[in-house]
């Protein structure tokens, strides 16, 4: 299938079943969720095992389920688009190791090698490496590549801290790799700035028109939308991009009324396609949410007890927050969070000390209590956990859709393209990379 009807799939299915998504999960009990579910697939997901729970998101099922929902689901597997990852054979020396998480490790060992190997086969020395923290990936470069590095750093302390960190891990060639305070924004003075930077650190390569590749290791946000902006403006003929995003639904609003985001869709196609296909539908805030999340990789080990203990939290926490809409409470929490994992060993437990950590008088606190008690349904966690199997089913989807939207901004600029798997999502789920090579 083409890009194109690709999308214009992606987009129609999001949109006719974003019920099962667009919703925040502890409000399940108050915003009409449960009534939204069609009654045959409410009694099926009420039913599921631990095994079926597991395997709904592989597209497995069972005759006796409802034919419509079957149908949703080998339709949802059948556009499912992840890339496998390939293990890197790179491992990072002890030194470059120090203090780096093991998630961390892996991500920096694989986004490495990809690197390291697109820059030998393209003759690129020179790399910028956006929202770079401590350094880890453009120290690694260096030290397997012998590629110069700048990163990119927004806060001032971190820059120093991997300026330390530079100067102990790589010695006589700390030169080749260096980190400055730099923030990249949606101003035409802050692109300017960009290729002032850009300019002089591949000048002091050897040359201006140099290609670079500029990276991004979990750019957040609207910084992902930026990178490839500035890719295509400022980077020089025979550049290329290797950008992974994260934390899609943290991309700014493109006003305060206005439901939509700044920077999606980023491309004229997903927007036309959204416009003609299904005018009425927006992407919102959950459904980014729910791309950005974990990946069916992880769903998968859940055992039985996992699941219980997930729909026990959903549900105590819709509980309460169904007992304070409908007494009408605004509620102040007195500390960060409402309650600990051992509040969880029963329903009054929880209860009793989340009221202890609200700003609310003893006869309000008292009307709260009878409320979710007389709210409080046990028979709802079998069925918030089929939803949840549901939601991990729809996420690569909604993930597919931002990052082939990236893809496609991209083409329109005769950008060749592609979206690459550079992790495993079992570790990091999110692995997906916008890859982009522009011509000589």
């Amino acid at each position: 299938m083409s890009r194109r009807p690709y999308l214009v799939d992606l987009t129609v299915f999001a949109a006719d079943y974003a019920w099962i998504y667009d919703f925040k999960l502890t409000e399940v009990l108050t915003n009409g969720f449960l009534d939204r579910i069609p009654d045959d697939w409410r009694k099926c997901l009420q039913n599921l095992s631990s095994g079926d729970l597991t395997s709904l998101p592989d597209g497995k099922t069972k005759e006796d389920w409802p034919p419509s929902m079957q149908t949703f689901i080998h339709q949802a597997v059948a556009l499912a688009r992840r890339p496998k990852h390939e293990q890197s054979p790179l491992e990072l020396p002890s030194r470059l190791r120090r203090g780096v998480t093991p998630k961390k490790i892996h991500e920096v060992q694989q986004m490495t090698h990809y690197v390291g190997r697109l820059c030998r086969e393209r003759t690129i020395r020179n790399v910028i490496d956006v929202g770079a923290g401590l350094g880890y990936l453009g120290q690694a470069l260096h030290h397997h590549y012998g590629l110069r590095v700048l990163g990119f750093e927004s806060e001032e302390t971190r820059c120093r801290r991997a300026s330390a960190r530079e100067e102990s891990v790589l010695s006589e060639t700390r030169s080749s790799v260096r980190t400055i305070e730099f923030e990249l924004g949606e101003s035409e003075a802050n692109r300017i700035d960009f290729e002032r930077v850009l300019f002089e650190f591949v000048g002091g390569g050897g040359g201006g028109d140099e290609p670079v590749c500029l990276v991004g290791l979990h750019c957040c946000g609207d910084l992902t939308p930026l990178v490839l902006s500035r890719f295509v403006d400022c980077c020089p003929k025979g550049s290329t991009l290797v950008c992974v995003g994260c934390c899609y639904h943290r991309m700014s609003r493109r006003s305060a009324d206005d439901g939509g985001f700044l920077h999606f869709p980023l491309s004229s196609e997903l927007e036309t396609i959204a416009r003609e296909s299904r005018p009425t539908w927006t992407m919102s805030e959950y459904g980014l949410r729910l791309a950005a999340q974990e990946t069916k990789a992880r769903w998968k080990r859940q055992t039985a007890a996992d699941h219980s203990n997930h729909a026990k939290h959903v549900v105590y926490r819709a509980t309460l927050e169904a007992a304070l809409r409908h007494t009408e409470t605004q509620a102040t929490k007195k500390f960060n969070k409402l309650t600990s994992k051992k509040d969880f060993s029963s329903f009054d437990v929880y209860l009793q000390s989340a009221l202890n950590r609200l700003e609310l008088d003893d006869d309000v606190k008292a009307d709260i209590d009878r409320t979710a008690k007389s709210l409080y349904e046990p028979a709802s966690f079998a069925c918030v956990e089929g939803v949840t199997a549901l939601q991990f089913l729809f996420q690569p989807l909604l993930e597919a859709l931002v990052t082939f939207d990236r893809v496609a901004y991209l083409l329109e600029r005769e950008i060749e393209a592609d979206v690459v798997a550079l992790f495993d999502d079992a570790i990091s789920p999110r692995n997906l990379a916008i890859v982009g090579h522009k011509s000589i």
